[in-house]
């Protein structure tokens, strides 16, 4: 530790100005990043289970007509 902090005291100012651009710059792309990335697939969930749930609809509605159908045919016959 003691040697980081002499390192840093002996470095000019331009140099420490110019890391601690580096830094900054780093992080705050960092944190952009991961909000991105947080942001990101939560939309990509949302839109999967929507896509889903239209699905399982779309193929519940067709057993609906199917099973409907099938009862129109099938009458019973009585002697």
């Amino acid at each position: 530790m003691r040697r980081v902090k002499a390192f840093l005291f002996h470095m000019s100012l331009r140099t420490r100005l110019t890391l601690s651009f580096i830094a900054m710059t780093f992080l705050s792309l960092t944190v952009m990043a991961v909000g991105y990335t947080v942001k990101s697939s939560d939309v990509i969930l949302k839109n999967a289970s929507e896509t889903s749930l239209g699905l399982v609809r779309m193929g519940n509605q067709s057993l609906d007509s199917s099973s409907e159908n099938t009862s129109e045919r099938i009458k019973p016959i009585y002697c």
